[in-house]
């Protein structure tokens, strides 16, 4: 569970920004919450970001699952002298020189824990990280290169081969990262909490889709609930059938026949194609390809098929421009799952950037944040719970379109831009 993050000098977020997903004591619906001791009015199982085309909401986002990928990957790259991934704030110079960090308090084993790094290209110069079993702090450990010939300072909690562990840690990797990597017991569990707690929806293509024989919509405990959703979206769809791609199926029957490529018959990934049922107004039933579909009925398959393993196992699910190619009503509806007790029962979480106004009115003001672009290409984000005089949603969504709440851009004269009278008609 993510209670907090905050990131700086990352892309276009210069300052030190944070992103809470923790409730305010504000009275507003929906209701659920997630419990949480750490959380004194609950955790929230959604945050919205909206804003304006370039005011830095995909930059938001990334920069959390950067966090999780550099958990992730830091201690296995190639090599000691390979850079780390690093795209600081541009438009300043000196801005630049200087290290990013990120930072995040999230739950691990049912304990409150805070960790953080600053990094550049050439190097992680700091790394942190504490932990809350009751109301004391305690101090895992912390590692910063400006301490000369001692930059590792550990927890009297802290066991296994913590010193091996940090000769073992290049420079350009995180101490956490490599601690996982070489199986260490409670720094382990606590990387793979973290690297895990994000997973990042990709982005929706119009081509054709494929899905593999473990995705979540294929598997037949999940078949009654997907079919059951693709219902009450009212796409005119009551079931559909999964069936292997008949070129790759025959290129592994080709290869199981020759001996010499017998072996690579199992390696070769199987891929399955859907087609789906429609009735007709005589009862009876038709079939599309999912090609023939529209890319609003493929979208909501890919979205479900990403929603459904986050609700399963309570992680927190990426979705940049989450209403790309859904009705507002549907991208309601899938937001929906993770507001509701009822099928969130295992307090999975949400974190989404998009430009439908819709969606102000299904959230809770703590749920929704704007983004805005300064003067210096900065971005700056602020939450919808610290206005103030904001009544209802209505009343959150008028003033949102008059831009009094910021988060939309502020569009000059076309007509002049392009050079060009436009007239009715």
């Amino acid at each position: 569970m993510l209670l907090r993050f905050a990131v700086e000098n990352f892309r276009s977020v210069r300052k030190y920004t944070q992103l809470s997903f923790l409730a305010t004591s504000q009275k507003d619906e929906p209701a659920f919450r997630l419990p949480c001791p750490a959380a004194r009015y609950g955790v929230l199982p959604v945050v919205g970001v909206f804003g304006g085309n370039a005011s830095g909401k995909s930059n938001l986002l990334h920069a959390l699952t950067t966090l999780g990928d550099l958990v992730n990957h830091s201690a296995a790259r190639a090599g000691p002298q390979e850079p780390i991934p690093w795209t600081p704030f541009r438009m300043e110079t000196k801005t630049g020189a200087q290290p990013t960090q990120f930072d995040a308090d999230f739950v691990a084993d049912g304990v409150l824990h805070h960790y953080g790094f600053s990094y550049t290209a050439s190097a992680v110069h700091e790394e942190w990280l504490y932990r809350w079993p009751g109301r004391s702090r305690q101090r895992v450990f912390h590692r910063s290169d400006s301490d000369g010939r001692n930059p590792w300072s550990f927890g009297p909690t802290l066991g296994g081969a913590r010193r091996l562990i940090a000769e073992a840690t290049r420079p350009n990797a995180l101490f956490l990262s490599t601690a996982a990597l070489l199986n260490h017991d409670s720094l382990g569990q606590v990387a793979r909490t973290l690297g895990s707690l994000t997973r990042t929806a990709r982005r929706l293509q119009g081509d054709d889709f494929r899905l593999a024989p473990n995705d979540a919509v294929v598997q037949p405990g999940n078949r009654g609930a997907v079919e059951a959703f693709l219902q009450a979206a009212d796409l005119g769809i009551h079931g559909f059938e999964l069936r292997e791609d008949p070129d790759l199926a025959d290129i592994r029957r080709r290869l199981a026949e020759d001996p010499p490529t017998a072996h690579l018959a199992s390696k070769l990934a199987r891929s399955l194609q859907v087609e789906f049922h429609h009735r007709d107004e005589r009862g009876g039933t038709w079939i599309l390809p999912s090609m023939a579909e529209s890319e609003g009925t493929r979208a909501v398959v890919l979205r479900l098929n990403e929603v459904l393993p986050v609700l399963a196992d309570a992680g927190l699910l990426v979705v940049d421009e989450i209403d790309t190619s859904l009705h507002p009503d549907l991208c309601a509806a899938l937001v929906g799952l993770f507001t509701s007790e009822r099928t969130n029962p295992h307090g999975a979480q949400l974190l989404f950037s998009s430009h439908d106004r819709g969606l102000l009115q299904r959230l809770r003001r703590d749920e929704i944040v704007f983004t805005d672009k300064g003067a210096d290409g900065a971005t700056s984000v602020r939450s919808a719970s610290d206005f103030r005089g904001v009544r209802g949603r209505e009343d959150l969504r008028r003033l949102h379109e008059q831009g009094r709440l910021g988060g939309v851009p502020v569009l000059g004269d076309f007509r002049v831009a392009l050079r060009q009278d436009f007239t009715d008609g």
